[in-house]
This record gives structure tokens, sequence and C-alpha cells, in this order.
């Protein structure tokens, strides 16, 4: 008899594909409540200076441009190059796409590339990390659909085996350090607006300022945009429900400059087989400096 508590994840019941350490369930509980209430304040305090008009140029370009440069690191490179494999590139590239898609806060690079192969190979079927078609029928069942895509499937204590899924990164040495420095790079996300502030305006108030801004609001948007589409449908009548996934691309707050990406995602997710899609032929890729991928 296996000691492992049941878990509400369907991936549990497929354990070679998974590893349990309620040790580190505990640490990422703490972890993500942690992070979950310190940008949520940050939103706070941004949303109310923004209806009190106490709010700068430089706050708002440091939130939209550190988000811009954070959905990079998830959507080019956490998605179409460490998961997929799309397109290649130069090593200071994979760097630079690592480390900003861990600011991202969505996890490190290793266990974020696990969970979305795991994804793809399991796709809303027994196996997949965060299916929101696996609990049922009704209200309540699409209720607990929608908590546990969104947050429930983190809270778990299942994790996809990064040495199933992702073994090519865990054996490329930088990635693998770059991984390790997973929180490193979180703080850093969130500290470099606060240094840019004081360096450009020089005060303190204006290192809270775009603390505030810059680091923690930047930090809920990024870490829960992506997040949002990934556990949410919009049922349209006639509209097979893997189509409906795209439906819910209006409200991930995805930056303008990354619409081909974020369509990409959604019809990825629709049809799990077709990667490649959100890259089609004949479009322009800045990363590689061609035509396709």
């Amino acid at each position: 008899m296996s000691n492992q508590p049941k878990s509400h994840n369907p991936i549990a019941a497929q354990s070679k594909i998974t590893v349990y350490s309620r040790y580190l369930q505990q640490i990422k509980q703490r972890f993500i409540l942690g992070m979950s209430v310190l940008s949520l304040t940050g939103c706070a305090i941004a949303a109310y200076q923004l209806v009190t008009v106490q709010v700068i140029l430089l706050s708002v370009c440091l939130l939209l441009g550190a988000y811009c440069l954070t959905s990079i690191g998830i959507t080019v490179g956490f998605h179409r190059y460490f998961s997929h494999k799309t397109f290649q590139t130069t090593r200071p590239i994979q760097i630079a796409l690592a480390i900003l898609g861990s600011m991202a806060e969505q996890g490190s690079v290793t266990a974020w590339v696990s969970v979305h192969r795991c994804h793809h190979q399991y796709s809303d079927k027994l196996g997949d990390p965060h299916s929101p078609h696996l609990h049922g029928s009704g209200l309540q069942g699409n209720l607990r659909e929608l908590w546990y895509a969104r947050i429930g499937w983190l809270l778990d204590s299942q994790l996809p085996n990064s040495m199933l899924f992702a073994k090519d990164l865990q054996q490329d040495a930088v990635i693998a350090q770059i991984n390790r420095l997973y929180v490193v790079w979180i703080s850093l996300g969130i500290v470099i607006p606060s240094i840019l502030g004081l360096l450009l305006i020089q005060t303190w108030l204006s290192a809270f300022q775009e603390l505030v801004w810059g680091g923690l609001a930047r930090l809920f948007f990024s870490s829960h945009s992506i997040a949002v589409m990934s556990s949410t449908r919009l049922p349209i009548p006639g509209v097979a429900a893997p189509l409906q996934w795209t439906t819910a691309a209006p409200i991930t707050l995805g930056f303008p400059c990354l619409p081909w990406e974020k369509a990409g995602i959604t019809i990825t997710m629709a049809f799990p087989s077709q990667p490649n899609l959100g890259w089609s032929s004949g479009k322009w890729n800045w990363v590689t400096g061609s035509f396709g991928c």
C-alpha cells in the first residue's frame, strides 16, 4: 500500500510521470500564497493611485515595458523555444528568454516546460496536469473545473516528472543553473524597476512608486494573464469545446506586441497535436531572424 495521500489531480493516477513530495508541496503552497498576496497588494496600491491621479508616465511605461518583456520570456521563450523547439537561436538569447520567463513568476523554466509538455501529451485526458474538463458537469462541476485549472493544480502534491518531460533542459548546465536561481530572477524583476525609478527621478518616493508599478503590479498581471487563458473557456452555442479556449484570449490582458503568440497559445490549446500553428510559415521570426520556423 502506498503512503502517498490521494490527490485530486488526474495525473496522480499515473505515478511514473509524476513525482511526489509533501515537503515541496508545502513550500510551493506557501510561496504561491505569499507571492499572490504581495502582487495583489501592489496591484491594489497601483489601482488606488490611478483613480486618485497619483501616477506618472514613467510608472505606466515601466509597467507596460516590464510586462511586455516577461510576456516574451513566457510566450517566445518558455512556450515556443524551450517547450516546443520551434526555432533555433543563440545562447545569449536562450539565457535572456529563460531569465525573462522566470521573472513572470509562472514557474521555473524546467517546471513550466514539464507541465506544458505533459499537458500536450495528455491534453484533456487522464494525465493532463491542469485540464478544466475532467471534474464533472453542471454548475458545480464547472466551478470545480475553474478552480482546479486556475489554482487547484498549483497546490497539488503531484508534479510532472521533469526528468521525463524536461530532461534536455536538466542536462543543459546553463539552463539548469538559471532554473535553480528562479527566486533570484523573480526578485530582480521586482527590484529593477525600483532602481530605475530611483536613478531617473532620484527620490525614495519614486523608488517605491516604481516598485509598486513596474514590480508588484506587473508581477500580478504577468503571473495571471496566461493562467487565466489556460483555465477559462466561454461557452458558445454550436462551437466545439476545444475551440471555446480561443474566446478567452481577449481577457488575458496580452500586450499588443504579442497578438500572434497569444493566438498561437490558444490555438495549440485547442489543437494540442499542432504546436507550430502559432508561428505559421511566412511570418517573420524576430528571434531567429528568418521567415517561418
